[in-house]
């Protein structure tokens, strides 16, 4: 698995699982049959042809063309804890994650139940650098599917909006409902919100997707703008993102990432009824270096859970991924003063945009990370000086200065301009390394601020 390092839970994900299919849980998941049609049908048949043969467990999950049926029912009703707690039971079975992504953790159903071709809308997010954000990707890491949910879409507002809508309106046939502005939204970094309708294509049922236009890069609004961590999980056109992986899908917990109000515990409840817990920062016996909330991350750090999707048949983005990965963020404890006793905390996530001429992408950067602010921007300073070199001194712009590394850019950039995103992740290692010989003890432990 890349990113994360998942550990086993003593609450048993899959005995939930099986709680929920054998009508025990009081509050049954309604939506279960939704999702055993998109994860049994592709193996109906095997089970009706074959008959699987005596043998143990072990033999189920690791003698699979001979056991196939099996192992195919057995991997449904197991949870990330125990899948990543059968990894290291023995050599057999180490490579049983990789070897049920494919079925397991598979986009291209789920996306089928809200457009006709699920690898056209990935070609067209890698296009348009767009993500798939909200309950969409919560249920897709969770291998669950709420009958109510709809497919929101974040993009940058601009070019890449507008194609994006187009596409939905004369491709897929959406129908354009309503349009509402960040006001109606309870999220920081939105411009406006495009609402389509279309019939799904699993029960002729009216399915919901929502174009969210962003004023920066669409991660930077996920970041900054979700109410608690579980639904802080994205996906892009070739991978799937989970920022706190280990709480939400294992522990089945989720912390508050802004202030509380009635507003946001609405939503809380709607989660608690889905399983999770809510809590409002963790308790001081449960920070450690391992935790994913800590002062300074990025999108694809060893913390995350990344899944690669199957893009056999997708187009394949001219961005390149680090332009995403190399995004950082911080996570700061707050706590409300007005009354000294009945103080309560909640998480704050700071992501800044950063852009520069030396580079053709945006980038979040946060103040508790100097890489972008310090380390990059004085290698990008050299970089840009020297391009700007190469321009002749009549076109040369007059900003081309270090102290003006940030500005608009030019309206156009000669032939001889050469970008600098491709030496990011080499710089961050550099910048990782020298972090690692000058260590500052607990500096992983988020900040205290006052409100």
């Amino acid at each position: 698995m890349s990113g994360v390092e998942l550990t086993r839970s003593g609450t048993g994900d899959a005995l939930v699982r099986r709680t929920r299919v054998s009508g025990h849980n009081q509050n049954k998941d309604t939506s279960f049959s939704e999702e055993q049609h998109f994860r049994q049908q592709s193996h109906q048949d095997d089970f009706q042809q074959q008959t699987p043969s005596r043998g143990s467990v072990l033999d189920f999950l690791t003698e699979q063309e001979q056991h196939y049926p099996v192992f195919r029912r057995l991997c449904f009703y197991l949870g990330i804890a125990e899948i990543i707690a059968l990894t290291r039971t023995c050599r057999k079975l180490s490579s049983l994650y990789r070897q049920i992504l494919k079925f397991e953790w598979n986009i291209l159903p789920r996306l089928r139940r809200f457009v006709d071709n699920p690898e056209g809308l990935l070609s067209k997010l890698g296009q348009c650098e767009a993500l798939i954000s909200g309950s969409f990707a919560l249920q897709f890491f969770e291998r669950v599917t709420w009958r109510e949910s709809d497919l929101d879409l974040f993009v940058r507002d601009g070019n890449g909006a507008e194609d994006l809508c187009e596409y939905l309106e004369n491709v897929e046939k959406c129908e354009l409902v309503s349009i509402n502005d960040n006001e109606s939204y309870s999220m920081v970094d939105l411009v406006v919100t495009q609402t389509y309708t279309r019939l799904s294509n699993l029960d002729g049922s009216s399915c919901k997707i929502q174009v969210v236009r962003t004023e920066f890069i669409p991660v930077q609004a996920i970041l900054r703008g979700f109410y608690t961590s579980a639904v802080i999980n994205f996906i892009s056109w070739n991978k799937a993102y989970s920022m706190f992986p280990s709480p939400t899908f294992i522990d089945h917990k989720t912390y508050l990432t802004r202030k509380p109000d009635d507003y946001l515990g609405g939503l809380l409840a709607k989660y608690s009824e889905r399983g999770w817990r809510s809590q409002e920062v963790l308790w001081p016996e449960e920070e450690k270096s391992s935790h994913p909330i800590q002062r300074s991350r990025r999108v694809a750090d060893r913390l995350s859970w990344i899944i690669p999707l199957d893009v056999r048949n997708v187009s394949w983005s001219r961005t390149p991924d680090s332009a995403l990965e190399y995004a950082t963020f911080s996570i700061a404890k707050c706590r409300s003063l007005p009354d000294p006793i009945d103080r309560h905390f909640h998480y704050e996530i700071a992501a800044s945009a950063f852009t520069s001429m030396a580079l053709k992408h945006g980038y979040t950067h946060t103040d508790c990370s100097d890489f972008f602010l310090t380390f990059a921007a004085e290698r990008l300073s050299s970089l840009l000086f020297l391009e700007c070199l190469k321009i002749n001194p009549a076109e040369r712009p007059a900003f081309h200065f270090p102290s003006q590394l940030r500005g608009g850019g030019l309206a156009s950039y000669p032939q001889t301009w050469r970008f600098c995103d491709d030496q990011i992740p080499k710089w961050y290692e550099a910048w990782e390394k020298m972090k690692l010989s000058n260590p500052d003890e607990q500096s992983w432990v988020p900040k205290i601020i006052d409100e």
